[in-house]
């Protein structure tokens, strides 16, 4: 058989070796890792011709992708036909070059047949993870998927070029040792290497509900395997660390950090606060929170806060009565557009700074709950504060009231000893 001539051939790093896409299937180099890379390539171009690659730069692209939807079908004996033709400069008309034309089905059953066979052959964790995301971007947000993305990348980087169905217990030991060396090392939080290992194991879920594996390998589901997440209680900050942060907070900050004490809310819930959501004859603010929006359940609770009386005062500051955001930045834009361009958790790093305070910004939204859950009165109302949506059965099924009465918020103002007045806080 004549040698092959004008294939390119992919050098991988990460795995120091060729590769070639033939037929959409992908072909490794055979040869050692320590081979040199004369031999690797060698290997691949006999591999080539063995497989009866031709060289194809005579054949036009349109004959190229019929050929490819004949065999997709099933037709290769009619794909290598084309081929030939082309190949001896025969001319080709539109008729020849429709596929469906020379099936006794339709262009509908035809194009059917093509994506069946095309998605029944043996499919690497790159092509899975673009399926995944695929999917997963009919219910996710924009935001959760580049976390699960960057989550998605980092497990690729372990399993690139392998089959979804040959992953072996010595790659999962490697990706999960490094797993562990991260958060070891303090690199990532257990926390977050968790999230990423769960995120993991969502991947094979689907590929097990989407029959693409016949079964979930047991050690990805092994408890030897899973990352230990310490459970800590949330320290809120005390009286007196209010204090500190309201006489060193201008006006604006003062407003947000009594928002988000006043309604349980977190720099997010700030940032999409819209004008129609506040009463300011009332004195009420009502809302859904951000997170559950794109959702469509009735057991979803939409709040009615009573606000206190300084944030009441700086909203008549502060806050924009048209468009589509109650508060902006100073230049104008939303609060936070995104983790990097957030303007609440700037100012209060910086305030952090100068108070030597070292808890985070969504410390606020903890303190209010810890100061109802205090209270064997108030403590009921902890949820509804949260704006959460219910988990246990009574909750679900009671017709309860979401209207938070003056009474429950006028406890965490006073237990946490905040003045009536903006004067007061100055």
């Amino acid at each position: 058989m004549t040698k092959p001539t004008g294939i390119k051939l992919t050098y991988v790093p990460a795995q120091n070796r060729y590769t070639k896409m033939v037929k959409g299937t992908r072909w490794y180099s055979t040869r050692g890792l320590t081979s040199s890379a004369k031999d690797q390539m060698e290997a691949v171009r006999q591999f080539l011709e063995w497989q009866g690659v031709q060289d194809d730069s005579k054949v036009d692209r349109r004959v190229s992708h019929a050929a490819e939807l004949f065999r997709a079908s099933g037709n290769d004996d009619y794909a290598d036909e084309l081929i030939r033709r082309a190949k001896q400069g025969e001319h080709l008309t539109s008729i020849d070059l429709r596929p469906y034309a020379h099936s006794p089905v339709s262009e509908h059953v035809f194009m059917e047949r093509v994506r069946r066979r095309q998605n029944t052959g043996p499919k690497t964790f790159q092509h899975a993870i673009e399926r995944f995301e695929a999917f997963k971007s009919r219910k996710m947000s924009a935001a959760g998927l580049r976390v699960m993305h960057v989550h998605l990348s980092f497990f690729q980087t372990y399993v690139q070029g392998i089959n979804v169905k040959e992953l072996t217990r010595e790659t999962w030991d490697q990706f999960h040792a490094e797993l562990s060396s991260r958060i070891g090392s303090g690199k990532w939080s257990s926390k977050y290497g968790n999230s990423v290992l769960a995120s993991v194991k969502g991947l094979f879920r689907w590929l097990f509900d989407s029959e693409e594996i016949e079964a979930i390998p047991r050690y990805v589901g092994s408890r030897s395997y899973s990352v230990a997440v310490p459970k800590k209680r949330p320290k809120p900050f005390t009286a007196e660390e209010l204090k500190i942060i309201f006489q060193a907070a201008n006006d604006e900050q003062r407003l947000h950090y009594l928002l988000c004490l006043n309604c349980g809310m977190t720099q997010k819930d700030l940032s999409d606060l819209r004008p129609e959501m506040v009463d300011f004859e009332a004195g009420t603010l009502t809302r859904l929170r951000t997170k559950h929006e794109h959702q469509t359940s009735d057991l979803i609770p939409t709040v009615r806060y009573h606000l206190w009386k300084p944030v009441v005062d700086l909203l008549r500051v502060f806050a924009h009565r048209k468009g589509k955001h109650l508060l902006l930045n100073q230049a104008g834009n939303p609060l936070v557009k995104s983790c990097h361009d957030d303007a609440v958790s700037e100012g209060f790093r910086y305030l952090r700074k100068k108070t030597g305070i070292t808890k985070p910004l969504k410390t606020f939204r903890k303190t209010g709950a810890t100061a109802l859950g205090s209270s064997t009165i108030y403590r009921a109302w902890r949820e509804i504060y949260l704006a959460n949506v219910p988990q246990g059965i009574t909750e679900q099924h009671y017709d309860g009231t979401t209207i938070l009465p003056f009474e429950v918020t006028e406890y965490i103002r006073t237990t946490l000893e905040i003045p009536d007045t903006v004067t007061g806080l100055r």
